[in-house]
């Protein structure tokens, strides 16, 4: 997937998940559509993380509290920008493929990860 770069600066940043996904869903040719659909949820969501993950954050400035969508991950806990790119390009992936998107699970998953990684130091 080659490096995307804002198509519409007068486009406000997302401030859902949602609207992320269907944000990014428009910008990805139909030529690549069909070529994430043949690739694993991990594979797409490990390989877009250097084209459409840095897309998001810098565009969207994920990291920062000046970013509803960015707020909304750290309010769940989850702070690295990284992180947050790869649960949009999961939920990405599963918009391309018919899948229901699963946010409330994916964030669920993500708490419960870091909580366990948290009591065992």
């Amino acid at each position: 997937m080659q490096p995307l770069h804002a198509q519409n600066t007068d486009v406000s940043p997302p401030e859902t998940i949602q609207e992320a996904v269907e944000h990014l869903f428009r910008l990805i040719p139909n030529k690549e559509i069909a070529i994430i659909r043949r690739t694993s949820e991990e594979e797409f969501a490990t390989n877009a993380i250097a084209t459409l993950g840095v897309y998001m954050r810098e565009e969207w400035k994920l990291y920062s509290t000046e970013s509803e969508l960015g707020l909304f991950f750290m309010r769940n806990d989850i702070v690295s920008p990284d992180e947050m790119s790869e649960i949009i390009l999961i939920c990405l992936w599963r918009r391309i493929n018919g899948r229901d998107l699963q946010i409330d699970r994916l964030i669920l998953d993500r708490m419960r990860f870091w909580d366990s990684v948290r009591s065992q130091n």
